[in-house]
């Protein structure tokens, strides 16, 4: 395993087929660090160390890198920072973060500037580096570069998907998204259901939900600044990491090896960013009202809503059947029995 070590925070590298880039599923508070500094090094947000040299902001429609506005409450932020690497921000620091992930990090802007062009010259060097951990490991402290003498042919370790395909199918998913916000009949909620599942299945056949492929497709995603379906492949991911994790073993020890589609927790659970109720850890929760839907009754319709008393609180939980087959959990919101 390989880290780069910058301003006291260590990052782990992953190899993709077009040089070295930072993991994003190494601690869930850096994933939009490594997300935004990915795509400075390898040209598809570009901008961001000019803007960074003049002091300036810089975003698009998928990252980010903006200072504070005087009055933002960005506490949170600054603790990320704090407590992943025992320093303070300070005031020269930028919010760092995108448009598909939850969180954002307040960053000096010296370290986001030194990871950027280190990054950059590992991958103008061809350095070549070790895979990296399993998701959700945390590096071990310590600088781990790549040696400079690492000057090997990168290996080719997966076909890029036809540019054409991905852009159409990042088209398709956002139209899903506004025909999802516009007026719902059953005829609309039915074209929805048809053209969600379609989608889906075209998402996988592209392996964007294949975990062994994440690090190249989410090097092209970003490449090609897909914004849209980056958010399925990373909501992809982390749907994979709940499916295996201990909190869900917990209560279903007997569940094997079980694939994005035909989950029984909808992919949008994570793409749409579900909120957890502060005394409960995410997977503790969601693997509870999965639970809960587990085992209703849900008839064949579908979708629909199941009403849950949890402590002292009622919740909604909304399924809906992404395969055309399995219930899979979209939601689960609190409930107000006032009128």
């Amino acid at each position: 395993m390989d880290n780069l070590t910058v301003a006291g925070i260590s990052l782990v590298l992953i190899p993709t087929s077009e040089g070295p880039q930072l993991s994003s599923r190494q601690h869930p508070d850096l994933k939009p660090l490594a997300l935004v500094v990915n795509a400075a090094a390898t040209g598809t947000f570009r901008e961001l160390a000019e803007r960074l040299e003049r002091g300036e902001d810089a975003g698009n429609q998928a990252w980010y890198a903006v200072r504070p506005e005087p009055g933002d409450d960005v506490t949170e932020e600054s603790n990320r920072w704090r407590e992943l690497t025992g320093s303070d921000p300070g005031e020269d620091s930028y919010l760092v973060g995108t448009t598909f992930t939850r969180s954002a990090i307040l960053v000096p802007r010296k370290a986001l500037q030194e990871l950027i062009s280190a990054l950059q010259v590992l991958r103008q060097q061809g350095t070549v580096v070790s895979p990296a951990p399993e998701a959700g490991t945390q590096s071990e402290p310590g600088n781990n570069n790549a040696s400079p003498d690492a000057q090997l042919p990168q290996p080719t370790l997966d076909p890029q998907v036809d540019e054409i395909l991905l852009r159409e199918l990042e088209e398709r998913a956002v139209a899903l998204d506004a025909l999802e916000q516009g007026e719902q009949t059953l005829e609309v909620a039915a074209t929805i259901s048809a053209k969600r599942r379609f989608l889906l299945l075209e998402l996988n056949e592209a392996g964007l939900f294949d975990a062994s492929k994440a690090p190249d497709r989410c090097s092209q995603l970003e490449r090609l600044q897909l914004p849209n379906l980056l958010a399925y492949h990373t909501a992809a991911m982390e749907l994979q990491s709940y499916l295996a994790s201990p909190a869900r073993k917990r209560l279903f020890p007997d569940s094997g090896s079980e694939s994005v589609i035909g989950a029984s927790v909808s992919i949008d659970w994570f793409r749409l960013h579900e909120p957890t109720p502060e005394k409960y850890q995410p997977y503790d929760w969601l693997a509870f009202c999965e639970s809960i839907l587990r085992k209703g009754n849900n008839g064949v319709a579908g979708s629909g809503e199941i009403f849950s008393r949890i402590g002292q609180q009622w919740y909604g939980l909304c399924w809906r059947r992404d395969d055309g087959v399995t219930p899979a959990l979209v939601s689960a919101r609190p409930y107000s029995t006032a009128s």
